[in-house]
């Protein structure tokens, strides 16, 4: 509405600026302690169960590239969200994080976390949504093979490979890993959560536990109700860490 004065645009930038380097920085120290855990673990796994786990991957990232590209050549205006819809919500958010216009002045109607991460990839990408949902859709092929490892981790290894095809091929996942909405992300959280979970209480060490509770506070910000799961972890995490309860 008014023209701000020099100091206070330069204020301004600077709080914007420091927003964003703690942000990413959080985001890649988060994305580290994961790649971390994942790949100390995939070191273990048996050439032919290493290359299985690749073609299921593949198989996976296939089908949600297919419907992807159905839904773009079937659906006239597939990117015009209509009037009122949560997809239009986040982009319109999205887009004013891009403009400098967000977070708004008033309390949040919807958690933050999702316009936050996609008013990022606007910012890098630019203002088409087909980065984001290429993103979104490779992070759900990519769980299939953290399924596989919860699978055999709980039960056997027969049990990791139904499981990591049941999620490849189950259709809610492929539809929601296309769509601008936070359902995708929750459940892709909620299968690191429990890989991490597991990690913790086998053997809690400090890179486990630090990226459990990282994990845990991002995905409050994506759906607030994992809020519920913290206490939930964190106890039998406790306790099987009482000798080392430092750590814990």
């Amino acid at each position: 509405p008014s023209k701000p004065d020099n100091a206070k645009a330069n204020n301004e930038l600077s709080r914007a600026q420091a927003r964003t380097t703690a942000g990413w920085m959080t985001l890649f120290a988060a994305l580290g302690l994961l790649a971390v855990s994942f790949t100390t673990r995939l070191i273990s796994l048996k050439p032919r169960e290493l290359w299985g786990l690749i073609i299921v991957a593949t198989f996976a990232l296939a089908l949600r590239l297919t419907y992807l590209n159905d839904l773009v050549t079937n659906i006239p205006n597939f990117e015009a969200f209509p009037v009122g819809s949560d997809h239009r919500t986040y982009e319109d958010a999205a887009r004013n994080f891009v403009r400098g216009l967000w977070p708004p002045q008033t309390e949040f109607y919807r958690q933050p976390g999702f316009s936050w991460l996609l008013g990022n990839v606007h910012a890098l990408f630019g203002p088409s949504i087909r980065p984001f949902q290429i993103i979104q859709l490779t992070a759900g092929a990519l769980a299939s093979i953290t399924i596989y490892g919860i699978g055999k981790r709980i039960f056997n290894r027969a049990t990791g490979w139904v499981a990591a095809l049941l999620w490849a091929t189950f259709p809610l996942a492929i539809f929601y890993d296309t769509q601008l909405l936070t359902h995708a992300l929750e459940a892709q959280i909620v299968i690191w959560l429990m890989w991490i979970w597991l990690c913790a209480i086998e053997r809690p060490h400090i890179g486990p536990l630090i990226a459990l509770g990282l994990l845990s506070g991002a995905a409050a910000v994506i759906r607030p109700a994992f809020l519920v799961l913290i206490p939930l972890a964190a106890i039998p995490v406790l306790i099987t860490s009482l000798p080392a309860w430092h750590q814990g």
